[in-house]
């Protein structure tokens, strides 16, 4: 295992603690409020950090599984042209995953 595998692999971890910090910070926070229609949804998102970090979350979501995913295509395709397209495709679908999402949580 070179260096930079060891790196992905560290980021990996530490997005998979990060995942698991929001999303109990999620569970959480729905918990404690009454959700009774779409403008309460609205105001809840907009209240204090919950924008930000359902952002972080979601683009911890996606980063992680672009991380796994790079694992899977770099052990199962062997066709080195294959690899850098699934690379590159790979990485513009977390990018618009992400970008879509603060796109939407920017507009609500």
């Amino acid at each position: 295992m070179n260096v930079q595998e060891k790196f992905l692999w560290s980021l990996q971890r530490l997005s998979a603690i990060l995942i698991f910090f929001l999303s109990i910070w999620l569970v959480i926070s729905l918990n404690s409020f009454l959700f009774e229609s779409y403008l309460d949804t609205k105001e809840w998102v907009n209240k204090g950090f919950n924008s930000f970090l359902l952002f972080i979350l979601t683009s911890s979501i996606a980063f992680h599984s672009s991380l796994g995913l790079s694992v899977i295509i770099d052990d199962y395709v062997h066709s080195l042209k294959l690899n850098k397209v699934l690379h590159i495709l790979k990485n513009l679908f977390a990018l618009f995953c992400i970008l879509f999402a603060g796109f939407c949580l920017y507009f609500i």
